[in-house]
């Protein structure tokens, strides 16, 4: 009887509780500072990737429309005398002798292909019964609500032989390559989407920019821009096949 009332009686000290609640405490912080800074570290990663991404699908998509380029005939640019074999890429129109020199802001280019109706490409057939040719225009727009620059992709209006065109197509509805790109400008507004060089003939230097501060989740975007804001540039050469070649 005296042992079990002893028993009963008997438990963990004052100092032993304390001690254990340390810790217990302790190892709580622990595991919380852990997966907050992996949380942190996992919300930086995946705003880096989006800016990636972004970048190189944008540059996928030029590629894949500038993979139709081909030569439409003889025309001419307005104000011109004379007929000449037109390329398949008529603009940008200056070829830069280097790579530090300015830059243009578009790519103008034929193609057999209208890209904006939603059809298929034709067959080698089709294209010999039904020789027309379409011509299109990636450049940039102002995003929405001014977050960045778009790039779309436009049809101009084929005037009648031999001119270039020069009006936009109102009927065809463009279509969009990439969202959210550019970089800062210092006054609110995003620049340089989209840059393109002509090396020389049939050859386009493409490149695309891409800002942390356009990642569309918040919290992403503010755990990148508070640590080491991102300023990617992706550029590619497209290299036209050599039967296109002037």
């Amino acid at each position: 009887m005296d042992l079990s009332q002893k028993t009963l009686r008997s438990g963990f000290t004052l100092l032993e509780v304390m001690l254990v609640s340390v810790i217990s405490l302790s190892l709580m912080l622990l595991l919380a500072s852990t997966f907050r800074v992996g949380y942190w570290e996992m919300q930086r990663s995946s705003g880096r990737i989006e800016v990636v991404r972004r970048g190189r699908t944008t540059i996928d998509n030029i590629q894949r429309y500038l993979a139709s380029a081909c030569r439409p005939g003889y025309r001419q640019a307005p104000g011109g005398t004379g007929t000449v074999q037109a390329e398949a890429i008529f603009g940008p129109e200056n070829i830069s002798d280097d790579l530090h020199s300015a830059p243009e802001d578009h790519i103008y280019f034929w193609s057999a292909d209208d890209h904006l109706s939603g059809s298929l490409p034709r067959s080698a057939r089709e294209l010999q019964d039904d020789p027309l040719y379409y011509a299109f225009a990636i450049s940039p727009v102002p995003g929405e609500d001014n977050k960045g620059q778009d790039l779309l992709l436009r049809r101009f209006v084929v005037p009648a032989e031999p001119l270039i065109p020069q009006e936009w197509d109102i009927s065809a509805k463009p279509r969009y390559l990439g969202r959210r790109l550019g970089l800062p400008d210092g006054q609110g507004g995003y620049q340089d989407a989209f840059v393109v060089r002509r090396i020389r003939e049939g050859a386009i230097q493409i490149q695309v920019n891409v800002s942390s501060d356009l990642i569309t989740d918040d919290e992403q975007r503010n755990r990148i821009e508070n640590s080491a804001p991102i300023r990617l540039k992706m550029s590619s050469i497209y290299q036209l096949p050599s039967h296109h070649i002037q």
